[in-house]
């Protein structure tokens, strides 16, 4: 039979001193109501369906629980926005609710951030863990989403952006080359940086588009200036660096003329990458290197060419007392990868020695360069040859500090290393090549 009631309101019973402490009221209100007959009673009202239920201090609360969990299931309640115990920052106590739009947000900016695929969520039953171990109502997102909430939001960081330039007072530098995907797609990115009211340091990229074949200076320049436009900084670009590739040249001469840039300005608006410019000195001197660099590589090569071997080297590594460590081949792409070889064989000498004994007690016939003591100090020249390369590298390539003022100290320290290094006859050609090379670009 169903109760009636002619009028209803929110009762806290002051004169009981019984504490309603069970969870249930999270989705009841407990009211007076006032029958047909004018008498009052305490009723439960369910916050999902109204539907009043005794709520009276010793009806329990086992029928409200019941009520409760058929009600959700009838009605599809979604329960996310109750509140829940969280901690903030602090590590403090606070209250928490699920809110699916900022899940979604969070979980685009953590796929942007940790370059996961689109479709991160539909594999290896993503979905189904966070909801098994951290909350049950998530439901995940398509790849297709995905990538159409990243879209809409790097066009809403442009807008953010052109409105920021729209209003900067400053020059800006921009720096861009070309990447090149797995695919053999190529992608030119364009970087902006500049300084702000406070002084700090920024960089933003502002563009990372696809740019058709060929990579000429006309079609690098004609994307350039495309970008440069839509965003309105035309006139507040101070310097481009690109590397020294012809292509490049090309592309400057062309924004020259699109920018209408004057003599004044020309002779600084074309700022050479002076990483790329240390890295053609390096590989020029690596071309002439004698073959301890071969035998060096050739000891790398055995150690890693089986797991016997490599379990040898940390063998010899354990009865040496020194850490295990992976001696890593060496790439031609990267000549950084040459000095960190001779880095680490150079730091570990006792230990290819007792690997290359190791392993012809092993097998007599085993194909192992040996390297004499010769070797040995030549490969110590050229790791500390090397080194101040590596240094200037680094330290060319920060982004968040200015560059431009420790450039001509690195410079300067690496003319004098050079320099140094002539003494030695067996570096001349390479040497030689270097000192070369460091001419053409800073005479």
């Amino acid at each position: 039979m169903t109760t009636s009631a002619s009028s209803s309101s929110p009762c806290d019973e002051i004169s009981s001193n019984k504490k309603f402490t069970s969870n249930i009221w999270n989705f009841f209100d407990r009211v007076e109501i006032i029958l047909e007959n004018n008498k009052k009673e305490i009723k439960a009202k369910c916050k999902i369906c109204n539907k009043f239920l005794t709520g009276g201090s010793n009806a329990g609360t086992s029928h409200l629980k019941r009520h409760h969990e058929n009600c959700k299931t009838k009605n599809n309640v979604d329960i996310r926005n109750y509140m829940q115990l969280g901690k903030n920052e602090s590590g403090n106590l606070k209250t928490f609710s699920y809110d699916e739009s900022n899940c979604r947000e969070e979980m685009i900016d953590y796929i942007i951030r940790a370059e996961q695929p689109f479709n991160m969520m539909e594999t290896h039953d993503f979905v189904g863990t966070i909801q098994r171990g951290i909350n049950p109502q998530f439901k995940g997102w398509s790849g297709n989403t995905v990538k159409r909430d990243i879209m809409k939001k790097i066009y809403t960081q442009k807008e953010i952006l052109k409105i920021f330039f729209a209003n900067f007072e400053g020059n800006i530098c921009l720096t861009s080359d070309i990447w090149t995907s797995l695919t053999h797609t190529g992608f030119l990115c364009i970087t902006a940086h500049y300084i702000d009211n406070e002084w700090k340091l920024n960089k933003r990229i502002i563009s990372f588009k696809l740019i058709n074949a060929p990579h000429s200076g006309k079609n690098i320049a004609a994307l350039i200036n495309e970008e440069i436009i839509n965003l309105g900084l035309r006139d507040k670009i101070l310097t481009v660096t690109l590397d020294n590739a012809a292509n490049n040249d090309a592309a400057i001469n062309r924004l020259k003329l699109y920018w209408q840039v004057k003599d004044n300005h020309a002779k600084i608006f074309h700022v050479r990458c002076c990483a790329h410019i240390l890295n053609l000195i390096v590989k020029d001197g690596l071309k002439n290197v004698d073959d301890t660099l071969e035998k060096i590589r050739g000891i790398a090569y055995s150690i890693n060419s089986s797991q016997a071997k490599h379990e040898l080297f940390f063998d010899c590594c354990k009865m040496l007392n020194m850490k295990r460590k992976n001696i890593n081949l060496d790439m031609a792409i990267r000549w950084n990868s040459t000095y960190k070889l001779l880095q680490n064989i150079t730091k570990y000498r006792k230990v290819v020695e007792l690997y290359e004994i190791q392993l012809l007690n092993n097998d007599s016939d085993a194909d192992i360069y040996a390297l004499s003591d010769y070797d040995w100090h030549v490969a110590d020249l050229l790791r500390d040859l090397f080194e101040i390369f590596d240094t200037s590298t680094n330290i060319f390539c920060g982004v968040y500090y200015p560059t431009s003022n420790r450039v001509i100290m690195q410079i300067t320290n690496i003319f004098i290393v050079l320099q140094k290094y002539l003494s030695f006859e067996i570096f001349n050609d390479t040497i030689f090549a270097m000192i070369e090379k460091f001419r053409k670009y800073w005479g």
